[in-house]
C-alpha cells in the first residue's frame, strides 16, 4: 500500500498486493499438483474417483477465490469533485465504485482477533450504511499499526480545510461523475493543443477561430466541474 498523492484537495491511495497475489494463486495450482499425483499412481482410477471430486472442487473453490483476490486497488479522494472512487482492477476486468464524499461517516479500522489477519483493513463507513474498503494487504506483523497510520492521513485529510460536499448534498449521477472525469482528464488537455500544428492546411483560412472556439470550450469544461451536484 502506498499513498500517491496527498494534497488538499485529493487523496489516492494504491494497493499492489504481490503476496495476497502469490497465497492465491497457489492455492488451484497446489489441486493441480494433487491430481497429477493420483493420476500417477498405480491404482486404478475408479478407486479414485472421490478424491479427485474433491480436488476438482478444492481447485473451482480455491480459483474463484484467486479471482477475488488477484486485485490492485485505488482509492482516490477528491473534494473538489465531491466524490470517493474506487478502482479495483482485477482478473475479469476493472471496476469502477463512486460514492458522495460528504457521506462519508466514519473511517473504520477492522479489529480482527490476533489469529487472524484481515486483508482489507481500512474501510470507509457511509450515512447509508455501507462499508466501503480503502486498500487491500496481507500484512503479518504490523497490519494494525500501518491501518491505524493510513486511516489517520484519511481523518486529517477529511477534516483539513477544502470544498467538501455536506452530508445532506445529494450524489451526483455516475454518468455526471464519468462526464467530469473525461473532461477533466481528456477534454482539456486537448484544448490545449496547437490545432494550426497538427492540421497546418487549416492556417490562413480564419485566423483566430478554432483559438476562441477553444477558449469557449474551456470555460464551458470549467463551468460543468464547478457547478455543484443537482
Amino acid at each position: 500500500m502506498q499513498i500517491l498523492e496527498n494534497t488538499p484537495t485529493k487523496l489516492a491511495i494504491y494497493s499492489r498486493p504481490t503476496e495476497v497475489w502469490f497465497l492465491a494463486a497457489s492455492l488451484p495450482i497446489l489441486g493441480v499438483c494433487f491430481i497429477v499425483d493420483l493420476v500417477l499412481q498405480s491404482e486404478p482410477l475408479s478407486n479414485k474417483f472421490f478424491s479427485l471430486v474433491l480436488i476438482v472442487v478444492w481447485i473451482g473453490l480455491a480459483s474463484w477465490a484467486a479471482v477475488d483476490l488477484v486485485k490492485n486497488i485505488q482509492c482516490t479522494l477528491d473534494k473538489r469533485l465531491g466524490i470517493v472512487a474506487v478502482r479495483e482492477q482485477g482478473l475479469l476486468g476493472t471496476k469502477i465504485v463512486l460514492r458522495s464524499l460528504g457521506e462519508v461517516k466514519e473511517v473504520i479500522v477492522d479489529k480482527e482477533s490476533s489469529d487472524r489477519v484481515p486483508l482489507q483493513p481500512v474501510s470507509l463507513l457511509f450515512s447509508s450504511g455501507e462499508k466501503l474498503p480503502v486498500y487491500i494487504q496481507l500484512d503479518l506483523k504490523g497490519w494494525y499499526q500501518n491501518a491505524q497510520g493510513t486511516a489517520e492521513i484519511i481523518r486529517d485529510f477529511i477534516a483539513s480545510k477544502g470544498h467538501l460536499p455536506t452530508p445532506n448534498q445529494k450524489l451526483t449521477p455516475s454518468s455526471e461523475f464519468f462526464f467530469q472525469s473525461l473532461i477533466h482528464h481528456f477534454a482539456l488537455p486537448l484544448l490545449n493543443l496547437n490545432l494550426y500544428s497538427v492540421f497546418p492546411k487549416l492556417e490562413g483560412s480564419r485566423p483566430g477561430i478554432f483559438s476562441i472556439a477553444a477558449k469557449t470550450a474551456l470555460e464551458a469544461a470549467k463551468i460543468s466541474l464547478s457547478s455543484p451536484p443537482k
